[in-house]
């Protein structure tokens, strides 16, 4: 049977509840004679990825719907670097004085897709982005296989076996596990 729509004093985004994984498939913005020599993937996807984020962010979605769990793909793109930056908003737009960037991002997942190791990775831990919210990511919709392959033996490579298990395993069970 179906629901229906809910009722006016009821709200709606409680069913909402679930996992949302963002991920760039074509850059919008582009300006023309800019790195055109470059594939897209390659620098493109992370600032659109991060300006979605921060959009985002600035329009507290992630506030307005808590039930709502994001995975943000290749370590969170360009974050660690324009988190820094934000952390003074508050005292440069007074309406965002209540808004705590680092608590924010740290309440997302992050996926480990893309060429992340060692600098990426260690700006999800400079954010203090807890480990369980760490997944293992592939990129296989989007790179070649001989690459992800590459990728997956470069991560292998640098994570200890309980992180290994942690981030490709254990953190998707519970994020993706039924209530």
């Amino acid at each position: 049977s179906t629901a229906g729509p809910a009722p006016p004093n009821r709200p709606i985004r409680s069913s909402f509840a679930s996992v949302v994984s963002l991920h760039p498939t074509e850059p919008g913005a582009v300006p023309p004679g800019v790195c055109e020599k470059l594939p897209l993937p390659l620098m493109e996807f992370f600032f659109d990825t991060s300006r979605a984020v921060l959009n985002l962010l600035l329009n507290r979605t992630f506030q307005k719907y808590p039930e709502i769990r994001f995975i943000i793909p290749h370590a969170g793109s360009v974050l660690s670097i324009l988190a820094e930056r934000l952390k003074g908003l508050p005292a440069i737009l007074p309406e965002f004085r209540d808004l705590d960037v680092f608590e924010t991002l740290q309440g997302l997942y992050y996926d480990l897709a893309g060429m992340v190791f060692p600098t990426q990775f260690a700006g999800l831990q400079n954010m203090g982005i807890p480990e369980e919210h760490i997944l293992y990511g592939s990129d296989g919709t989007f790179t070649p296989p001989e690459l992800c392959r590459r990728l997956a033996e470069t991560m292998d490579h640098e994570l200890s076996d309980d992180r290994k298990n942690q981030f490709y395993l254990l953190n998707a069970e519970k994020l993706f596990a039924s209530d």
